[in-house]
Order: C-alpha cells, then sequence, then structure tokens
C-alpha cells in the first residue's frame, strides 16, 4: 500500500515539474526571441541621422502585441513593464527621444511559481 502511495506522489510531482519547465521554456523562448523587425519599426526615419531613439508608444504596443499571442499561450497572465532611459550616461528619459529601453517580464506559473526576465534593448551609433 506505501509503495502505491509512493508511485502516485512521484507520478504527479513528476508530471507538475514537467509542465512548469515546459512553461518556463515556452515563455523564455518568447521573451529572448523577440523578433528585432518589432524594434526595427519603432525608430523614427525622419530623425535617424540626427539622434536614434525609440517611440514610447510604438514600442510597448508592439511588445505587448507580441508577449499576447506568445506568452499567453503558457500562463493566464503576465506583466511587461518598460523603462526608457538615455543609453549614454544610464539616466531615466524624461523626453519622447530615448535610446535605450529595459522591458521586465513577470509570469506567474503555477501555485507559487513565478518567472521573471529583465531585457535591455539600445540603439548604438552615431
Amino acid at each position: 500500500m506505501i509503495l502505491i502511495f509512493i508511485a502516485a506522489f512521484l507520478t504527479i510531482l513528476c508530471s507538475s515539474m514537467f509542465f512548469v519547465t515546459f512553461q518556463v521554456n515556452g515563455i523564455n523562448r518568447a521573451v529572448v526571441s523577440v523578433p528585432m523587425s518589432f524594434l526595427e519599426v519603432t525608430v523614427p526615419v525622419d530623425d535617424i541621422r540626427d539622434h536614434p531613439y525609440f517611440d514610447r508608444n510604438t514600442v510597448i504596443n508592439n511588445l505587448t502585441s507580441y508577449y499576447d499571442k506568445t506568452i499567453l499561450k503558457y500562463t493566464s497572465n503576465y506583466d511587461a513593464e518598460f523603462y526608457f532611459y538615455n543609453s549614454e550616461d544610464l539616466s531615466y528619459c524624461i523626453n519622447e527621444k530615448c535610446s535605450a529601453v529595459e522591458v521586465t517580464i513577470t509570469a506567474n506559473l503555477m501555485y507559487e511559481f513565478h518567472y521573471k526576465r529583465v531585457m535591455f534593448y539600445e540603439i548604438f551609433g552615431e
């Protein structure tokens, strides 16, 4: 009888750990492999010679729609936080012309398991 209990416990434990690792791998693949075209289209072409920068609204809209289509396959909810800053001195960007963005993704997996990843995107060039 005790062997049946141990076998059932191990089966449930292995299946739940498989489910968690499947979710983590799927979310991580979606977050790390964001197509660069989503960010390239957020740089306005009219001012690209003077000082290239990200358009805030376009960055937020593009990445949020991408995360909605990819991350929500693996979890019921997630949170994406955007922090725009200047890449030269790493200060908070007050104006609309920011050359870097930090994106923090957090997702609830199951029970008390959480996924959190921070991605940095910067524009380099002259």
